[in-house]
């Protein structure tokens, strides 16, 4: 059978235990007064949930991918600058277990895991896309390397430990991307120097800077790996670590959903808990649907990688990519032709009559049913057979009233897209609202 294992579900478990415990109560005062979350890095520190992906032979848990993203979906449930410090840590430390000397291992990721951080310094503001155009250089002094140039839109600048910096070693290589070594920096290395906080919309607990490097001195063994080998390596900790940023998109969506859960629980309108309509529960129930496909999206590009493979498109049909691979949502919504129309029907004067309705498109009857309002909203769900283009809705009532309206298909770009909205009164002073909705079904 499918499922995670059940070290997986444990761990869950454990983590979200933690979590509710000691970051949530601090969640919204990390957001609003913009600090870094220190009670989440104590405890997550404490738990030794902070950087779980290191190899046990240097201090770590040994988790695998799917393990370490339950830790950053779990923390980011309840907090999302809480979840940059497993998600950062993994980023920031990927090249060296990829490609560092055993010394430098047992050096970095030993501090790792005893509770450092570490930040990742790939991103220059004239290289971001094109990393290969970065002007940051390393150049060689004896045993030594000194590096000058800035990096920004460092996470968690300021607070880590531990930079894992790409910087130009031979500018005259004939391949630019050749030319580009992979170091790791101090905070208390001579040159190292943290610029101010950017003003961000969100996630703001965790600080994003930018670091400038003035003759910035570091020994010779902090080279990772071979000179000019940097920029593959960075690639490769990309496909190791993009996963786990959409593992804290994942968080914050099941945190949404949870609290809107609760929410819809609590609120009450007409002498009932709104979570009780209909209309409310259909919404409740895609949000549940596309969190869990983000969920399996996640978890099966974290296991391809951790079996050797790179993310990339899925042969299964109806999902163009997996996340790691594309800067677009995580999952990709394209209506096909057909659609649902749902309508529905509000009798506001409460009183419990029957309605007979006749709906047409483009002239020819869909519908000819009777159901009872009452004092509930009802609603009515019935196929669209007709092609992409301008239609004409109409929907007529024994009571009298009635309406006819254009419409298109397909609307795109949400799951429910409202036509139009009307109020009528019939003959006998009832009053009817009309709410019409197009629905695009499944994945093309």
């Amino acid at each position: 059978m499918y499922q995670l294992a059940e070290e997986h579900e444990e761990l869950r478990a454990a983590v979200r235990a933690l979590t509710e415990k000691e970051i949530a109560p601090h969640a919204a005062d990390v957001d609003e007064s913009e600090r870094y979350p220190v009670e989440a890095l104590e405890a997550l520190n404490k738990a030794g949930f902070s950087a779980v992906h290191i190899p046990e032979e240097y201090g770590g848990q040994g988790a695998d991918a799917i393990a370490t993203d339950i830790v950053i979906e779990e923390v980011a449930r309840v907090c999302a600058s809480s979840s940059l410090i497993p998600a950062v840590n993994k980023l920031g430390t990927m090249n060296i277990i990829l490609g560092g000397s055993e010394e430098l291992k047992h050096k970095v990721l030993g501090d790792i895991a005893g509770g450092a951080t570490a930040s990742y310094a790939l991103s220059e503001r004239e290289a971001g896309s094109d990393p290969a155009a970065m002007r940051t250089k390393a150049v060689r002094d004896g045993d030594n390397w000194v590096l000058n140039g800035t990096k920004c839109w460092i996470t968690n600048a300021g607070e880590s430990s531990w930079y894992t910096v790409m910087a130009v070693s031979d500018p005259d290589a004939k391949n630019p991307a050749a030319g580009i070594s992979a170091f790791v920096v101090h905070a208390d290395d001579p040159g190292f120097v943290v610029g101010p906080k950017e003003r961000k919309l969100g996630i703001k607990g965790s600080p994003t800077r930018e670091i400038y490097f003035e003759n910035c001195t570091i020994p010779g063994d902090r080279i990772i790996g071979e000179p000019g080998n940097g920029l593959k390596l960075a690639f490769t900790t990309l496909d190791h670590t993009r996963h786990s940023i959409g593992a804290q998109a994942l968080g914050i969506a099941q945190g949404a959903l949870d609290a809107t859960i609760a929410y819809v629980k609590e609120r009450q309108q007409f002498g009932k808990a709104i979570a009780e309509f209909q209309g409310v529960q259909f919404m409740l129930a895609d949000m549940a649907m596309k969190v869990e496909a983000a969920r399996h999206l996640v978890y099966a590009a974290a296991g391809k990688v951790e079996r050797g493979g790179k993310p990339g498109p899925s042969s299964a049909p109806g999902v163009t990519s997996l996340i790691p691979t594309s800067s677009r949502p995580m999952i990709q919504l394209v209506p096909r032709e057909d659609a649902v129309l749902h309508l529905w029907v509000s009798n506001q004067s409460f009183v419990d009559d029957p309605v007979a309705v006749t709906i047409s498109i483009d002239g020819v009857e869909v519908v000819d049913q009777q159901f009872r309002v009452g004092n509930q909203h009802n609603w009515m769900l019935f196929p669209i057979d007709a092609p992409r283009g301008r239609h004409m809705l109409s929907v007529m009532s024994d009571t009298g009233a009635e309406l006819e309206k254009p419409f298109s298909l397909p609307v795109r770009g949400h799951r429910y897209a409202v036509l139009n909205y009307w109020n009528y009164q019939d003959r006998d002073g009832r009053h009817f609202t009309w709410h019409i909705q197009n629905t695009p079904v499944g994945f093309a």
